[in-house]
């Protein structure tokens, strides 16, 4: 329902082929803030999955990427 319904309808087909990989992405759209330390953790720990698209593994760690703070 809501933001949920609207973030899964505009998922592009077949770019979630698993549960695990369901639940990683809807924790990344709408889990609690994460420290720094727990988002370079789960960049360390990023693996592409089995029939996944080489570009479509890049977003995911682009966008992952995106959201640890820059230091000054």
């Amino acid at each position: 329902m809501g933001k949920a319904a609207t973030w899964y309808y505009s998922l592009m087909q077949g770019s979630i082929i698993s549960w695990n990989q369901f639940e990683e992405a809807f924790l990344d759209k709408f889990g609690e803030e994460k420290t720094p330390s727990s988002l370079v953790l789960d960049l360390s720990r990023m693996k592409i999955h089995d029939k996944e698209r080489v570009k479509d593994f890049n977003q995911c760690f682009i966008t992952l990427l995106s959201k640890i703070p820059q230091t000054s």
